[in-house]
């Protein structure tokens, strides 16, 4: 579940501004063999060494960019990146705790994007396929036309050495008229979706195991939902699983057609009214083997919520309950662009407001309702740590850092210069202490040996 989109932008507008003062601007030759170590320590949460660690730019980046070419590879111990020498793109593997060159790509060249503006000349994520084996994704959109069409390569993640090339190379043909290309992992596969110049949304799943393609509009239906009322609205594809897509319909009910359905997996405390919209559930994310989903009662003409929202976790093959609690977590109907993050092994993850131990099956709520600060989490560690912000309601208020171990869920505020990571790994946090000229920067640092 990717993380690097949702939370870099609100990141480097919240971060202090120690690398305007301590690091200054300057270029990074790609392909370094070792990564600039950091010039000065910063506040980090426990846990984490910010005396050590390394520091990356990407001066690439346009100083205004919330798309963040990074990711990490949990088992290989890797931070991946995409870097840009000219003309060419390159991907980048480094050691997450020492920041060493692992492997570095083959160069290719990406034309500057056409026609429909914010597409991305490239991107980068990390994926496994059935069996566990970690790849690594680029993604570039070239062409005009009838020749237009999205590239995948796929890397296996604990390559070495330099002109590294793909073991794969995938092709999804892409409309003329499509807008960005976004690029995620959706369960069992990877799911790109773009918009046409009509405003219908696409997609393509990309099964890792077979090599297999397949692109859907936004007319997917199911026939449990359509049966009842004459399908009400069209729907998209919000995932992959193992017996097929996941569909989410416009208007409520999800689920695999010829499988399960949502409606025969409602949370408890919910009950179908078939005058509502969203009766049966809308998919909010698809977190690892799991589907997020909320449920509420929804007005026509406000599009809020009539009665308390409830949110439930589904299992991706058979649409199983598996956890559900009441929160005031929406964000915006058919959000399906909120990913949030998972942890490395699978046990955790965090959307929003939310946060899931799936293996106890418990659900944490910190929407500020029981008196204390509400708060947005961004990251959660194979420890079952997770850290984000309070304060972000719209009232002003400055945000101050939280970490939450989620055997309690209870929030504990950090000293308000703390940095906390936006990615993690079992040795290492991905943290964006600041901002300096153009592009980004980030820092990586170690976790500390366990007391």
């Amino acid at each position: 579940m990717r993380t690097a989109r949702a939370t870099v932008a609100a990141l480097l507008a919240l971060s202090t501004a120690w690398l305007l003062t301590a690091c200054g601007g300057g270029g990074q030759v790609v392909g370094e063999e070792s990564a600039r170590p950091l010039e000065k320590r910063f506040s980090a949460p426990d846990g984490f060494d910010g005396s050590r660690g390394w520091r990356q730019p990407l001066t690439w980046l346009s100083e205004h960019s919330a798309d963040i070419p990074m990711d990490v590879a949990p088992k290989a111990g890797l931070v991946l990146l995409l870097q840009m020498d000219g003309g060419s793109h390159i991907a980048e593997a480094r050691d997450a705790v020492t920041g060493d060159l692992r492997w570095i790509s083959r160069r290719w060249h990406t034309p500057a994007p056409v026609d429909m503006g914010p597409t991305p000349p490239a991107d980068i994520l990390v994926t496994t396929d059935r069996d566990g084996h970690e790849y690594v994704v680029t993604l570039q959109v070239e062409g005009t036309g009838p020749d237009r069409k999205a590239l995948l390569d796929l890397y296996l993640a604990d390559s070495a050495g330099k002109d590294i090339v793909p073991s794969r190379t995938l092709t999804v043909p892409v409309p003329s008229d499509a807008g960005r290309v976004a690029l995620r992992n959706g369960g069992t596969g990877l799911l790109l979706r773009w918009t046409g110049l009509e405003l219908r949304p696409m997609t393509a799943t990309v099964d890792i195991a077979t090599g297999r393609v397949r692109t859907y509009d936004d007319r997917q239906w199911l026939p449990a939902s359509c049966d009842r009322t004459g399908c009400p609205g069209d729907g998209e594809v919000a995932g992959l699983s193992p017996h097929g897509p996941v569909v989410a319909l416009a208007r409520g009910g999800f689920g695999i057609p010829g499988g399960w359905h949502s409606k025969d997996h409602a949370p408890p405390g919910f009950h179908p009214d078939h005058d509502r919209w969203y009766r049966d559930g809308v998919v909010q994310t698809v977190a690892g083997d799991h589907v997020v989903s909320w449920w509420a009662w929804i007005d026509a003409e406000s599009g809020r919520p009539l009665d308390e929202e409830v949110w439930a976790v589904h299992d991706l093959a058979s649409g199983k309950l598996e956890m559900s609690v009441p929160c005031d977590a929406l964000e915006g109907p058919e959000n399906l662009s909120s990913p949030g993050s998972l942890s490395a092994n699978g046990r955790y993850a965090v959307v929003g407001p939310l946060a899931f131990d799936f293996e106890r099956g418990k659900a944490h709520c910190l929407d500020g309702r029981d008196g204390r600060p509400g708060a947005r989490l961004l990251s959660v560690g194979d420890d079952g740590t997770a850290y984000g912000f309070t304060g972000e309601d719209g009232g002003g208020e400055e945000p101050v850092p939280v970490t939450v171990p989620l055997d309690t869920g209870r929030p504990r505020e950090l000293p308000r210069d703390t940095t906390i990571p936006f990615l993690l790994l079992p040795g290492a946090g991905v943290f964006t202490p600041g901002a300096y000229g153009r592009g980004a920067e980030f820092a990586v640092l170690p976790r500390r040996p366990a007391r």
